[in-house]
């Protein structure tokens, strides 16, 4: 009895632990934050590297853009999977096993390469004889075919048309050809009819679904979800944004007047960046130069918050099944 209560107690210790090991890893995946970085460069070519890390970096990605786009996945270091390529990163060992593999299917492929040429070889001779005889079964042919040709031209000669036939066969073509414009006209100007009339139906059916919507984003239920989804996109943003950011900008146009309307035009947002960005305007030549560097982070708990918040909430949940149901839901 005592071993068995032993056991049981080993057994449930095991279960403890590997309870108290997943609790451990769900904590980690919900408050454990995954780091982005990403930076980029434009002097004579554009570079871009983007990574992505969780768990100190126990799992990240790569993403470079040097004249070509690559997205590899990496495990403590080592790359395990190509998600451009869709296919596991090859390894040296991988690699000789691919070289050995292409090795014995090209010994294949030059053993049915021979084993085909044999059977082409025995294959000749019968092909020779029927090439013999397709060339007989031709000139036969050939030969029917002059017959049929000689008995009908004596055909067309004796079916030849009169002179009156040949006067009156254009006078009914030009009317046929009247009728037949007449007949398409008939049918244009029907069509624009018909389409003038599909366009007013339109129109007021499109007049229905505007005052259909407003009467429905106006009502008292209908404004408290659309604040409650503003919060909750600037709360996203404001998470997901990035926490440091800088960088330098340096443009030219070949005409200044065109450079000072771009500066301009930035310097309208100049608050949102001015204190992480620098632009500095070329007036002499045409240029775009410039290098960024941002980092930021995002914790799964924050996003299923976020979720949370805005899939149990009746009024946006009221106010989707009305839209997506339509009129016929009321």
């Amino acid at each position: 009895m005592a071993l068995f209560l032993n056991i049981l107690k080993i057994i449930g210790i095991i279960l403890l632990c590997i309870l108290a090991l997943l609790l451990v890893l769900l904590l980690l995946a919900l408050f454990c934050p995954a780091v982005y970085r990403i930076k980029g460069e434009k002097q004579d070519k554009l570079f871009l590297h983007a990574r992505i890390s969780w768990l100190f970096p126990l799992i990240y990605g790569n993403i470079k853009y040097e004249g070509q786009l690559s997205c590899i996945l990496y495990l403590l270091g080592i790359p395990v999977y190509d998600v451009l390529g869709e296919k596991p990163v090859k390894s040296k060992k991988m690699e000789k096993e691919r070289k050995k593999e292409k090795k014995k299917k090209e010994k294949q492929k030059g053993k049915r390469k021979e084993d085909n040429a044999a059977k082409e070889n025995k294959g000749s001779k019968r092909a020779e004889k029927k090439k013999e005889k397709n060339i007989r079964d031709i000139e036969e042919v050939e030969n029917a075919g002059r017959e049929n040709s000689e008995m009908a031209d004596k055909h067309d000669e004796e079916e030849k048309p009169s002179i009156f036939q040949k006067l009156i066969q254009p006078i009914k073509e030009f009317f046929q050809k009247v009728k037949l414009f007449f007949q398409k006209l008939f049918e244009k100007v029907r069509n624009i009819k018909y389409t003038i009339l599909n366009m007013k139906e339109k129109l007021e059916n499109l007049k229905e679904t505007v005052y259909w919507y407003k009467e429905v984003l106006e009502r008292e239920e209908s404004k408290r979800a659309i604040t409650k989804g503003k919060q909750q996109l600037l709360k996203f943003l404001n998470h997901v944004k990035p926490k440091k950011v800088k960088g330098n900008v340096l443009f030219g146009f070949e005409d200044p007047g065109t450079t000072g309307e771009v500066l301009g035009f930035i310097s309208m947002f100049y608050p949102l960046f001015g204190n992480h960005i620098t632009v500095t305007p070329d007036f002499q030549r045409t240029i775009f130069q410039g290098e960024f560097y941002m980092k930021g982070r995002i914790r799964a708990f924050n996003l299923l918050r976020f979720g949370w918040s805005i899939f149990f909430n009746k009024d946006i949940k009221n106010l989707y099944n009305i839209l997506t149901g339509g009129k016929n839901h009321e």
